[in-house]
């Protein structure tokens, strides 16, 4: 008798944790991805919700299930990027060239890489972002050309996990201008091209 009352209020109540963990599961993976969340420049992409006031529980887990210490809007842009300009998924077999300008409407910004397992990438030079103030402008110019590739470059260089895997990059604007944010779709960011062999 205690046995059958157990399994009546147990076997919902299982039921219920497992569709519940699902369903939230589902919405974490889902949120920022579609159109009236997100917004895409280029091969970056950002998110109105993410650090925002509006941001909703599912916003924050996704934060910190994918993120370490996210600002807020006001105080930092975040877009990423996966794949390249011509569409075709960041792979640390290839190499690549960002190319770019001074983003002069934020005070800073950076670019860092990370690999599929959401982590900074291990490498004997401890460099894991290239910034405003580390990245080597070509001469008597705001542009930049930074280098992602396992094999070492003489400047502006990231460097490639040497295991295949798809990897990502971080844009972050710090501090932006109210012009930023009224352009997230059309202000000037940074190239991703695939160097041909």
């Amino acid at each position: 008798m205690i046995k059958n009352i157990l399994l009546f209020f147990l076997f919902p109540l299982s039921l219920g944790l497992v569709v519940g963990s699902g369903w939230a599961y589902y919405q974490i993976k889902q949120f920022g991805k579609s159109k009236d969340q997100q917004i895409l420049n280029g091969s970056w992409q950002t998110s109105l919700e993410i650090g925002s006031e509006r941001e909703t529980l599912f916003g924050r887990a996704t934060v910190a299930l994918n993120a370490l210490f996210g600002l807020s809007k006001e105080e930092v842009i975040y877009f990423t990027a996966t794949r390249d300009h011509e569409g075709n998924l960041i792979e640390s077999q290839s190499e690549y060239v960002i190319e770019g300008q001074n983003i002069e409407n934020a005070r800073y910004w950076s670019i860092t890489l990370y690999g599929e397992d959401l982590f900074l990438v291990p490498n004997s030079i401890q460099r894991f972002n290239m910034n405003a103030a580390t990245v080597v402008f070509e001469k008597d110019t705001q542009k930049f050309q930074i280098y992602v590739s396992a094999q070492k470059k003489e400047k502006n260089w990231l460097p490639m996990p040497q295991k295949p895997q798809s990897i990502y990059l971080l844009l972050r604007l710090y501090n932006p201008q109210k012009s930023i944010y009224e352009h997230l779709d059309s202000i000037r960011l940074p190239i991703i091209k695939k160097i041909k062999n």
